[in-house]
């Protein structure tokens, strides 16, 4: 439990600093990110995933360095991908809420997409994390949660 909290510590205030994004570089420098990933999200708190449930999400980088996505009922705009020290950091916009029956007023997430330095080119599978906020620096009442993101 004690490392799941410093893990958890060490990536919210990694989230909190503003990294440097450039579509075109990052993508044509890790072409193995295009395709289509998609998982099935939990929030960490309780109570606001009894209210959510499992939240569908799904992220499309193209090779034309343009991504896409989605999380629950909501798209994602002006979305950008930025190399960070644990893998890749997306950011993008809400175009709604997550859930139209929700009270949540979120409208910006990043998704903390985890990838191994070694072996990256193979990797289906990143283990992300992803926050739901009012803005990208800091949110104290940011919603965190897990998703396995599978590339199809």
């Amino acid at each position: 439990m004690r490392v799941l909290t410093c893990f958890l510590v060490i990536v919210l205030s990694l989230s909190c600093t503003e990294p440097k994004a450039d579509n075109k570089s990052v993508v044509s420098s890790n072409p193995y990110l295009i395709g289509t990933w998609s998982g099935e999200g939990k929030f960490l708190n309780i109570d606001f995933n009894k209210e959510i449930g499992v939240i569908p999400i799904q992220m499309e980088i193209k090779d034309n360095y343009e991504i896409s996505g989605t999380i629950g009922d909501s798209e994602l705009v002006n979305t950008s991908i930025a190399e960070v020290s644990y893998g890749f950091e997306i950011r993008g916009e809400l175009s709604s809420k997550i859930k139209a029956t929700s009270k949540i007023t979120k409208d910006h997430l990043i998704i903390l997409l985890v990838l191994p330095e070694e072996g990256r080119e193979k990797v289906q599978m990143s283990t992300a994390n992803f926050h739901l906020k009012s803005n990208y620096t800091f949110d104290f009442d940011m919603r965190v949660g897990g998703v396995n993101l599978m590339k199809n």
